[in-house]
């Protein structure tokens, strides 16, 4: 009796061992195919050319089981291969996100930032927890690639992260993120877009402005006037005016009024621009003989071009 368990534990620590081999082969075969065919994906070989996309098309067929293998490539130094690598794991597709949040938390900072990039190019709600998880990491590009994912995955969940990251010390960093925040929702994120217009860094303020004027016109008239009344500095009183004076919409003449006798040119040649949509030359002619506009080039300009403008449209409407 004694005899035959010894035996059969023996049996089964063999089944187990061949398994084991069996499966240990397996992957590294896997594995080696997986290496060769990438080398031919990401060759710049002009001998390869043809056959680039039709490997890409090859490993990405194998779906998510090429997934670890390709993960563990993200390190790579070479700038072609980390676009072979974007593009396969395009290909997969879904499939591909639940190993990629993982590789989220599992990565370093340099793989976790494109693992981050990839998740960009597969947005799903499964991935917020994890970016949000890594959002603080000390390599700054991988917090960038962190907000530009969870801009386009557009998850409300995420605001208290991009907030956070407005007041990051790097600028690149604040400038994702007021992108994040206009793509989520500009109107929940307005107060943090205006308060970004006085950022010291240039590109946080273009981005802030670019994604207020993809706000509709409901939203920009009942926002826009109150945050401009409200600007402590010419800079963002300013810019929010740029974004009136280039839509569609007509705003309310009461509060641009007093713009007109502005101290700063740029301020009242905004203004009179905004003010032109619902007056037309009523408020050109008012401007130009009420206000000593000619002491100004940028008045004489303003005034000459929108004067022009007008005279076309009234031309066109009635040859």
């Amino acid at each position: 009796m004694m005899k035959t368990l010894k035996i059969n534990c023996l049996l089964y620590v063999l089944i187990v061992l061949c398994l084991f081999s069996t499966l240990t082969f397996a992957e590294d075969s896997l594995k080696s195919k997986i290496d060769s065919m990438f080398l031919i994906a990401s060759s710049g070989d002009f001998k390869f050319r043809d056959l680039v996309q039709p490997t890409m098309d090859d490993i990405a067929a194998i779906g998510v089981e090429a997934a670890p293998y390709l993960i563990d490539r993200l390190g790579t130094e070479d700038a072609r291969e980390r676009v072979t690598l974007r593009q396969i794991f395009q290909k997969i597709g879904t499939p591909a996100v639940p190993l990629l949040n993982d590789a989220l938390l599992e990565t370093d900072s340099l793989q976790l930032s494109r693992v981050a990039l990839i998740l960009y190019y597969l947005p799903d709600g499964s991935s917020v927890d994890n970016l949000m998880k890594v959002s603080d990491k000390e390599y700054y590009w991988a917090r960038y690639q962190v907000m530009r994912a969870l801009g386009k995955i557009g998850d409300m969940k995420a605001r208290p992260t991009i907030e956070k990251a407005l007041q990051d010390s790097i600028e690149l960093v604040r400038t994702m993120a007021a992108v994040a925040a206009g793509r989520i929702d500009a109107v929940t994120f307005f107060p943090e877009l205006v308060n970004a217009l006085s950022d010291n860094y240039y590109g946080v303020r273009m981005a802030a402005i670019e994604e207020l004027k993809k706000l509709d016109c409901p939203a920009k008239l009942k926002l826009l006037p109150l945050a401009m009344s409200a600007a402590e500095t010419e800079i963002p009183r300013n810019l929010l005016l740029s974004i009136m004076a280039s839509d569609s919409c007509v705003y309310d003449l009461q509060t641009l009024r007093p713009l007109l006798e502005s101290s700063d040119p740029v301020t009242q040649s905004l203004a009179l621009r905004t003010m032109a949509k619902g007056e037309g030359m009523k408020i050109i002619n008012e401007f130009a003989e009420s206000f000593t506009a000619f002491d100004n080039l940028l008045l004489q300009q303003t005034i000459k071009e929108l004067t022009e403008s007008y005279e076309t449209k009234k031309t066109l409407t009635n040859p």
